[in-house]
């Protein structure tokens, strides 16, 4: 129990750090129809509600492979925004090295502007009721890349 405890009070203490991001809304919907026990065709539709950026809509549609405990998805990605509309290669990776730990990677690169996009999410899971996780998202654009 103290151990549950610590990790929410460090949570508690981390949240105002993301306090300076603008905040978002996301609605996703994933779906996988599996074409063999390995090939699946993977479709994305994520929507995002942002209350200082432009909202924008997300569709993907593309290739996976599946094995054991990991899967990459290779798709297309169309983007409707308030600024502008775009086609770009869209990597999702998920992968479980061990029965506590969750990796998931995507990679996208824009066509109309010289930017790449990531988002890792790392979980980590203590108990069957607790986990603990670490996520970021960025765009990369030409220039200097600051933290923070």
């Amino acid at each position: 129990m103290r151990k549950q405890l610590l990790i929410v009070f460090v949570g508690l203490l981390l949240s105002p750090s993301a306090s300076g991001q603008s905040p978002q809304v996301r609605p996703v919907v994933h779906v996988q129809a599996d074409l063999s026990e390995h090939w699946f065709l993977p479709v994305w539709s994520v929507t995002n509600v942002r209350g200082k950026l432009p909202d924008n809509t997300n569709l993907f549609a593309g290739l996976g492979y599946r094995q054991g405990a990991w899967w990459v998805e290779v798709m297309v990605q169309r983007q409707w925004g308030t600024s502008r509309n775009e086609w770009m290669p869209d990597i999702r990776v998920q992968a479980r090295p061990s029965s506590k730990l969750s990796v998931f990677g995507e990679w996208a690169y824009p066509i109309s502007q010289k930017a790449h996009y990531n988002m890792v999410i790392v979980d980590y899971h203590i108990s069957s009721r607790w986990g603990v996780g670490v996520e970021t998202e960025n765009l990369h654009r030409p220039g200097k890349d600051l933290l923070g």
